[in-house]
């Protein structure tokens, strides 16, 4: 089911019977949502709540409970500020271009923006190589 919210989500159907089908479905499960199906989940609870606001989705977003415990989106950031070359872009940011960005900002506990600029709405995820799936 992971796969048709992921879909739902990238095609941003705002077609309501199908969402109320993906919800009364999910509320119908009777088992633990795995935490490595929790992404999709946690981003269609924000999705709903944008686009339909009326909806009563507290049993729904109840389902991801367990999950949203143990899934910490902050564990990344060690990765990422290890890595000298998140370090030099920031001091390229600040001593070139003058602009002092926010780093490695958490939202929703679902995502991390490495670079944000508050005031004009901006982020920047500087992406390394090492850390890109390779194209066959």
């Amino acid at each position: 089911m992971h796969n048709a919210v992921y879909y739902l989500l990238f095609r941003e159907n705002t077609n309501e019977a199908i969402w109320r089908k993906i919800v009364a479905n999910v509320q119908g499960q009777e088992d633990v949502l795995p935490i490595i199906y929790y992404k999709p989940f946690k981003a269609s609870k924000l999705w709903i709540r944008q686009h339909f606001p009326e909806w009563e989705i507290e049993d729904y977003v109840d389902k991801f409970y367990n999950a949203e415990r143990y899934f910490n989106v902050t564990k990344f950031d060690d990765l990422f500020e290890s890595d000298i070359a998140y370090t030099a872009f920031k001091a390229f940011l600040t001593g070139h271009c003058m602009v002092y960005p926010s780093v490695f900002v958490t939202i929703e506990n679902l995502f991390n923006l490495q670079f944000v600029f508050y005031d004009h709405k901006i982020a920047i995820n500087y992406h390394l190589n090492k850390f890109t799936k390779s194209s066959d």
